[in-house]
């Protein structure tokens, strides 16, 4: 839907122009840095992890990373407390998958931010797919109104 598009009839007519106008909204996160030579640095930092263990790398990692990872999983809709939480376990998911990085499929960046994104779905799922268990005396309160297995043989 364009700018330009007609407002939905349910829409107020005296709405101010900023409020009436309708545009894409389009989520804009720079996962890699604008010049060649700091995505280079931090290729190498994820490099130097995978291929080492490198602390002070991915201490350098984080550093970049953590608050821009912070602040998209707060901004497209997680508390605060779960963004922190996410982004720590985004982390933690880096160090040890690290050795699955590829820098010729996708940059640090995009790497760690799809990390985060598919741990938030996993944990939103995991929140929603809760069973209610039974207990045994709630299930003596119910009554069959079936006849039982030998009656049915």
């Amino acid at each position: 839907m364009d700018a330009a598009d007609p407002l939905p009839d349910n829409m107020p007519p005296d709405l101010p122009g900023a409020v009436r106008s309708r545009s894409r909204l389009r989520l804009v996160v720079p996962t890699s840095p604008s010049d060649g030579a700091e995505r280079d640095q931090l290729d190498d930092w994820m490099v130097a992890v995978a291929a080492c263990h490198d602390r002070e790398a991915f201490a350098s990692l984080f550093r970049h990373f953590a608050p821009r990872l912070k602040g998209w999983l707060w901004r497209t809709g997680s508390a605060s407390e779960e963004a922190e939480e996410l982004t720590q376990d985004a982390f933690v998911l880096l160090w040890r998958k690290a050795a699955q990085f590829n820098p010729e499929r996708a940059n640090v960046g995009a790497w760690l931010f799809t990390i985060a994104r598919n741990l938030r779905i996993d944990r939103r799922r995991a929140i929603h797919d809760t069973w209610t268990t039974l207990d045994d005396m709630e299930f003596q309160g119910v009554a069959d109104s079936g006849d039982g297995q030998e009656a049915e043989l």
